[in-house]
């Protein structure tokens, strides 16, 4: 617990939205988080017993477009999300990931994959590895869906690739590798 409360501590968090993965660990740090004036925003089955659920959150906001004066004034320099370390020797580190990694990440990806807005991408990867802020920022880019499991499995891999009727140049890709499952061709 005591990585959990120094990962939200440290980059001076607003808001924490969690699953149900860390519904408890939440609720076991709730006091000694109580001073930061976090909000809390829990989602998914088993929702935690603190915060509110990101449905609701969501719920409450209008169908209007946004205003956008919260973003005058914003660089690409500027951070825009953080990438812990695993924390082996010590408490983890936030790495500060700036917007122009981001954007430059998501855009690379989109073009040379050649994606088209009713592509479907799927990731492996959880939504919490760095690697997953390609498919994440393709989607935002470029409107392909993005596709997920909430954890990896070697023995479900290549059915999961196939269900998610994944991009068709990956397709290409994909099948050059030797001893495919019956499944995929």
């Amino acid at each position: 617990m005591k990585g959990l409360v120094h990962c939200i501590r440290v980059v001076s968090s607003k808001a924490v939205v969690f699953g149900p993965s860390l519904s408890q660990a939440m609720v076991d740090v709730q006091q000694e988080l109580a001073a930061l004036n976090l909000r809390l925003f829990s989602y998914g089955p088993g929702q935690a017993q603190i915060g509110e659920t990101i449905n609701e959150a969501v719920g409450r906001q209008s169908s209007a477009p946004p205003s956008l004066d919260h973003i005058k004034g914003l660089k690409l320099s500027d951070r825009c999300t953080y990438i812990y370390t695993s924390g082996t020797t010590g408490l983890p580190k936030a790495a500060i990931i700036p917007h122009q990694k981001i954007v430059t990440y998501g855009l690379r990806f989109f073009h040379s994959c050649e994606l088209r807005t009713d592509d479907r991408i799927f990731s492996a990867l959880p939504l919490y590895h760095s690697s997953a802020f390609l498919g994440i920022m393709s989607m935002v880019i470029g409107g392909p869906a993005f596709i997920f499991k909430k954890k990896f499995s070697t023995t479900t891999f290549w059915k999961d690739v196939t269900e998610a009727r994944y991009h068709p140049p990956l397709t290409a890709i994909v099948s050059q590798f030797p001893q495919l499952p019956s499944f995929i061709n």
